[in-house]
Formats: C-alpha cells, structure tokens, sequence
C-alpha cells in the first residue's frame, strides 16, 4: 500500500510553506505597488522587486497547483470508472496516487513556462512602453528646438525679454524674425512640418491662482506630424475630432479634463495671463473640448491648455519663438537634416529625435544585461525541463516494470501498455503547460502593469499598456514537444527492451 499510495505528503505541504509563500509574495507585490506609487515609478530595471515578486508568484502557484492535481486526478478517475475506459482509469488512479513521481519535474514546467511568460512580457512591454514614452514626451519623430531671431539687440534701450518700458511696441515692429516653416520641406528628408509653442499662463480655478501649460499649435499641419494621438487621450475623441473643435471657434481651447472638474464646463468663456518671453497679456479663451493627455506635455506639471497657435499670436499682437514638429525619411541621417535647415537661416539649437533616443536608451548596460539573464535563465530552465521529463519517463519505466508485467499477464495488450505510459507523460506535460501558462498571465497581470520604464519627467505616462507574448512563447512550446517526443521516443525503446515475464517471476527487473 505504502509503494501503490502516497501515504505521506511532503514536508512543505504539511507544514503549508506553499500558503505561506503565497502571502509573501503578495506582500511583495503589496510593496512594489507602493514603490511605484510613491516614487512616481522610476526605471524598474534599478528596482530589484521586478525580478523578486514574479518570481515568488510563479514558484508559490505552481506549488499550489501541485497541491491541488492529485485531487483532481482522483475525481477525473472516479468519472473514468464509469465508463470503463481501461487505459485512462488506469493512467488517473496511477497518477493520483503517486504524486511524488512526478512532482519535481511538473514543477520545473511549470516553473519554466510561467517564467518564461513573465520575461517575455517584461520584454515586449518594456520595449514598446520605452517606445511609446519617448515618443510621447518628443511628441513627433523629430523636434527642431529653435528660437527666432531676436530684433531686440539692435533697439538702444531695449529692456530684453523681461519687457521693460523702453522696448518698443511689438505691433510696430516684431521682436522675433521667424524662416517661414514651408521652408523646411525644401530640405531632403523631411515630409512634413508643423509650428507647437509651449509657454506658460495663469487662470484660476476653484478660487486659487493656478499655472497651466499654454500650447499653441497649427491645427491645418499638427495631425500630419503627430499620429500617434491615442483617442483614450481625449476620451474617445479623435485627432481630427479635436481639430475640427479648434477650427469651429478662432479662440477655442482644449482645456484639462481635471480642470473641468473644477467648475469649467463646455463652452465657458476662460479668462488667462499668458506669460510669454517674459511678456504678459490677459487674453479670453472659449472651452470647446477636454483632454486628458496631450504629445510633448504631461498634465503633471499642470493643466494644459491647446489653442491654435495664430490665435494666440493674434491676441499676443505678434509671433514669439516656437519649436517645429517634423516627420523625416530615416534613411537621410539625422546631422544632414540639421546642416541643411541651419542653411536656411533656421537658429537651430538642438534636436530630439525618437528613434536616437530610443537606441540609446536600448543600449543601456543594466537593460541589456537584464535582458540577457532572463534569456539564458529561461533556456536553462527549459533544458533542464526537457531532461527531466525524459529522465523521469525512463525512471518510471523501469520502476514499473513488476506491474506493467502483471498487467500483461492480466491480458493487457503491449499497445495499451506502451499507450498508458504515454498517456501519464501527455497529461503531466497538458496539465504543466496549462498550468505555467495560467500562472505566468496570472503574474503578468499582477506585476507588468507597474513596468514603468524610467523615461521622461514623469514615468507611467503615457499609460503602461500590457502585452501578453503569445507570439514569443514559440520556444516553450517548441522545447515542450520536444520533451514530449523524447520522452515518447525512450519509453518505445524501454518497453522493447524489457522482459515484463522475467519480471514478474523474479521479482525484479533483469
């Protein structure tokens, strides 16, 4: 009985080290949540928790799906005996009954396909949310960071930027010479161009004096330059959508869904002090939508404010220094792009490109080498999965020899034998895989939604946006098959080997 029957569970089931490891797993995901929240979600590759907590969910579910398979083995096998399905029945009550044979490698493959679950999701969340913060905060494929060229240094008197009396009246003469920005599609490489000034202004809002982010923008250019304008942005509304409001009134607005939160509502007049280059001028604005992020800006510094850039100016009573959004060709290497527009009189002071801020932030030592031990950890993890089925399959061969012979002599065909054997490697493998696979998407809903990769002011936004790596698991899969075939493979090869007979007389295996 002692030999057919598991009369003992293991140590770390009586003792329930599985439950208890459960708890501190979610206690870690408990202080990982609180890391991130607190410190606004910095660069989770410094942030041993992120390779700590998935870890500590994938080893204390798959211990605890461990615990619970014999349970439901045996009712599996109380619905078989109904039936009569031999081969089946035989197979369940085996393996109900002998969990230890099997619990070591069940739970390295449990182990391995929810791991491996977790580091691919950790990867393609990372690289796309990397992409996606860089663009966000960019705000297009390329920006010109420019300044127009100042008229003030010639006017004697001239009290600078900060508007003193002596300067003369910007409506006589401009303080600021602008290249017109078609200019810029003369230079090879570039596609498109649009004019986005960022300043500042006061308004009040819920009694208080409150500092919001002025952004100016040509509504006819900016959707041709920035397309990665998520809708979720404006709660549901489109790019196009949003311009159309622009274009419907000549000083309308797009202010902070926050800020109408506050006691603004659609269609209010809006009194503002824009503070520009060291100008002030109270203008009114009328609320003609709401938004809740914006490209290039984070509402974290503020309400945001978008008009149309002419607008402003109009009401300002002249044009002020502003950055240009362009898309180019990858292709024209980024330092001809700048040698040219510098040709045309353009004061260029820097860029900010997406696809170079990209790379080198890819090429960062901690994320590689993050990246590399997650890749060689899962295919170690794999191998030694493959192998241990394989071994376990010939363990169980041989260790069954005396009862596969006395199943022979009972009449049981050497077909139903061999199919029995593989039958126990087909459901382990089945129950393995659906069990790392339901952990590691367990883990990953828990744990890759706090990825908040240390780009820009304000890490998290835009928000995370989860990806489930169905696509990347090709390997495990592969690697499982693999297993599964060898271990197929060697039990073929056993059984031909063995004289079940000689067995049963003796007493042991010869």
């Amino acid at each position: 009985r002692d030999r057919s029957r598991t009369t003992r569970v293991p140590f770390w089931q009586r003792t329930y080290s599985d439950l208890l490891l459960t708890l501190g797993a979610l206690y870690g995901l408990f202080l990982l949540h609180q890391d991130n929240r607190l410190l606004g979600g910095r660069d989770p590759i410094a942030n041993p928790l992120l390779l700590a907590v998935p870890t500590l969910l994938c080893l204390s579910g798959g211990l605890l799906l461990i615990r619970s398979i014999p349970w439901l083995l045996e009712r599996l096998a109380r619905f078989a005996a109904r039936p009569s399905w031999i081969t089946p029945l035989l197979v369940l009550r085996t393996l109900a009954r002998q969990p230890a044979a099997y619990r070591g490698s069940l739970l390295l493959l449990v182990l391995t396909l929810s791991l491996a679950m977790v580091s691919a999701a950790i990867a393609a969340t990372a690289d796309s949310t990397l992409h996606a913060a860089i663009a966000y905060q960019v705000g297009a494929q390329t920006q010109l960071i420019e300044t127009g060229e100042s008229t003030e240094a010639f006017q004697p008197g001239a009290g600078g930027q900060g508007g003193a009396s002596g300067r003369r009246d910007i409506c006589e003469e401009p303080r600021f010479l602008f290249v017109p920005v078609s200019e810029r599609l003369t230079v090879p490489g570039i596609h498109a161009a649009t004019r986005v000034g960022h300043y500042a202004a006061m308004l009040q809002l819920g009694g208080t004096v409150t500092t919001a982010q002025l952004i100016g923008i040509d509504r006819r250019t900016f959707p041709q330059v920035a397309p990665m304008f998520e809708p979720n942005w404006a709660g549901g509304a489109s790019l196009g959508a949003l311009m159309n409001l622009l274009a419907s009134h000549p000083d309308g607005v797009l202010v902070s869904r926050s800020a109408l939160a506050q006691g603004l509502r659609i269609g209010d007049r809006l009194p503002i002090t824009a503070e520009v280059f060291g100008d002030r001028q109270a203008i009114t604005l009328r609320v003609v939508g709401a938004i809740d992020l914006w490209p290039g800006v984070y509402p974290q510094d503020g309400p945001l404010l978008v008009l149309n850039l002419d607008a402003l100016f109009d009401q300002l009573g002249g044009q002020y220094p502003y950055d240009v959004w362009i898309t180019r060709d990858p292709a024209v290497p980024l330092g001809e792009i700048m040698r040219d527009v510098r040709r045309l009189g353009v004061a260029l002071i820097d860029v900010s490109d997406v696809a170079e801020r990209t790379r080198i932030e890819q090429t960062r030592p901690q994320r590689q080498g993050l990246f590399g031990m997650l890749s060689v950890g899962f295919v170690a993890a794999g191998g030694l999965s493959a192998i241990s089925f394989v071994l376990g399959a010939l363990i169980t061969a041989r260790r069954r020899t005396i009862e596969l012979g006395v199943l022979r002599a009972m009449g049981l065909s050497g077909g139903r034998a061999l199919s029995a054997l593989a039958l126990e490697q087909a459901i382990l493998i089945l129950i393995g895989v659906i069990g790392g696979l339901a952990v590691g998407a367990v883990t990953v809903a828990l744990v890759v939604p706090m990825l908040h990769v240390g780009v820009g002011p304000w890490p998290g936004t835009p928000p995370v946006v989860v990806r489930q790596p169905w696509s990347e698991l090709a390997l495990p899969a592969a690697l499982v098959a693999l297993a599964l075939s060898m271990a197929l493979l060697a039990l073929t090869i056993v059984q031909s080997r063995l004289r079940l007979f000689e067995a049963v007389k003796l007493g042991e295996v010869s």
